[in-house]
């Protein structure tokens, strides 16, 4: 029996725990030929689209550990002697139901979230519906 993971599971999360956000998503700018322009060091040239409504569940202080050895930095930490190593970091995080967006999550969009400004850094989709957006303080 296969799972209704975005009706019954992240529907039910998110009736739970929502908080209303507003969400800009950042569209790509596009030159007389319909070709995405880009700045000089390569990234493309975006604008902020229109804004909409939406709803996550937001955490200011998520807690995100990199085991020791993982990722491009590796630990000095000894195992031997009980130490955990790796990187802890805390930041704010928002977890989407992505079939209520009314546009795909992407880096640099922008969110408003009880009075404070922040922006999309990484999206993790979970696969089954749900996506984790990982924010810092817009500037």
């Amino acid at each position: 029996m296969a799972i209704d993971w975005d009706g019954m599971v992240i529907g039910q999360v998110m009736g739970a725990f929502a908080t209303p956000v507003m969400y800009t998503p950042m569209v790509a700018t596009l030159d007389a030929a319909g070709r995405p322009e880009f700045n000089a060091d390569g990234t493309p040239v975006v604008t902020p689209g229109p804004e909409y409504s939406a709803q996550g569940v937001f955490d200011e202080a998520y807690i995100e550990v990199t085991p020791a050895g993982a990722g491009p930095f590796s630990s000095t930490d000894s195992m031997e002697f009980g130490a955990v190593g790796g990187i802890t970091e805390a930041r704010p995080v928002l977890g989407v139901q992505l079939s209520a967006m009314k546009t795909a999550p992407g880096q640099e969009d922008l969110v408003l979230i009880n009075s404070r400004s922040y922006v999309v850094k990484e999206v993790q989709p979970d696969g089954h519906g749900w996506a984790l957006l990982l924010l810092n303080l817009a500037p």
